[in-house]
């Protein structure tokens, strides 16, 4: 009774954050590293502008044809960032740079804002197109450390939740991304 009991307990997801750095050399010897310790996940800081190395997609295959998921996200997320929601979604949906062979190769963007401040962004752009002859400008700032707790937590959860590798994927990109981003990640994988 004890055995089948353990072998139904499921194990805490691991995750690993890899910071993408000029060192190309270095950042492929520690990512290859990550990925022969098998995570469940791993977090890709990337460029501010979404950018990532082409030299990494071989790693990024390798990742994902071994189901681990490869999320990128920008580092500067991760620190206490300032949004302008006069601009709402589209600020969230329109910095990110899309790399079709990036994305190929598995790598999986996320712009990891809570769904809660996506859809306040959304309202807010509802509201400001129904004021037109008003000037209002609004910041929301972002708390870095909060924001990859969120992360973790809810990739962990995610896991958790979801065993199949593409279920996972497809949970994180609804959970961590608006509709308008995860249709331009549609849109650049659909590019010859």
């Amino acid at each position: 009774m004890e055995e089948a009991q353990l072998t139904t307990e499921r194990r805490e997801p691991r995750f690993e954050y890899v910071q993408v750095f000029p060192a190309m050399d270095t950042l492929v010897q520690a990512l290859g590293n990550v990925i022969e310790s098998h995570p469940d996940g791993i977090i890709l800081g990337v460029y501010d502008s979404g950018k990532t190395p082409d030299s990494l997609t071989g790693l990024i295959r390798t990742a994902t044809s071994r189901e681990i998921a490869v999320f990128g996200i920008r580092q500067t997320l991760l620190a206490t960032n300032d949004i302008d929601l006069a601009y709402s979604v589209k600020a969230m949906d329109t910095s990110y740079e899309m790399q079709p062979e990036i994305l190929r190769a598995g790598l999986v963007p996320l712009q990891g804002y809570p769904s809660e401040m996506v859809m306040f962004a959304e309202q807010m752009e509802r509201l400001w197109s129904s004021m037109p002859h008003y000037s209002v400008k609004m910041i929301a700032r972002v708390d870095g450390d909060r924001m990859i707790a969120h992360l973790f937590d809810g990739l962990r959860d995610i896991c958790l939740q979801y065993p199949a590798y593409t279920d996972r994927v497809c949970e994180a990109r609804q959970r961590f991304s608006s509709p308008g981003f995860n249709k331009r990640i549609d849109e650049a994988l659909a590019q010859e």
